[in-house]
């Protein structure tokens, strides 16, 4: 009966003076929120090519000379022929922005020489090697010059045509008259060179 009682004495020791599981709850019904990131990227990587298009200037239809006023008046004098056109064109790359191949890039032309063309003239105007330098030709556009395209529906390209009223106006010959072989040889040698029709952007570049 002793040894019984000391049993439970020591069971109650254990369970009064041992470690006791923690009551636990939640404290509050606010769940945390919480976000997974996804990341959409256009795929695959642009690849940069080339510009918005390119340019050409036609002369090749131009057909101009300088020629004596009238027989035996030695008046120099700038002939075009009636059918003379210079045809400015912009053909659009394949990857171009919607709107260009659609309406082209805003361009200018302006006309300019290959270098200064001067006639060494005195003050009579006759020739003198030692004279007053006078410039051939006069231009009306060395300053840019806007214009409108017309597109060609079919193959996209877009144009602008200077026909010959518009270069005869565009380009006149100062007066100059050869009586001479002699001053014939130097008009000739003056007008070494060629105009030189330009078109732009406006973005600066290396061609032409």
């Amino acid at each position: 009966m002793k040894k019984l009682s000391l049993l439970i004495a020591l069971i109650l020791c254990v369970t009064i003076g041992g470690v006791y599981a923690t009551w636990s709850y939640t404290a509050s019904n606010d769940v945390a929120d919480e976000k997974g990131e996804l990341t959409i990227a256009l795929v695959p990587q642009p690849n940069i090519i080339g510009t918005y298009g390119t340019y050409a200037v036609d002369v090749s239809g131009v057909t101009v000379a300088i020629d004596q006023k009238d027989e035996g008046d030695h008046t120099a004098v700038l002939k075009f022929s009636d059918d003379s056109k210079v045809v400015i064109s912009f053909t659009p790359a394949t990857n171009a922005p919607l709107s260009v191949k659609e309406n082209g890039v805003e361009s200018t032309f302006s006309i300019r020489t290959s270098k200064d063309f001067v006639y060494k003239t005195d003050a009579e105007g006759n020739y003198s090697a030692e004279g007053t330098d006078k410039p051939v030709f006069t231009f009306q556009n060395h300053q840019a010059q806007a214009f409108d395209w017309t597109k060609d529906p079919e193959t996209g390209v877009f144009s602008y045509t200077i026909d010959a009223t518009a270069l005869r106006s565009m380009i006149t010959l100062n007066t100059f008259v050869l009586d001479t072989l002699a001053e014939y040889q130097a008009f000739s040698t003056a007008i070494e060179g060629s105009v030189v029709f330009t078109v732009s952007d406006g973005i600066v570049s290396t061609n032409p």
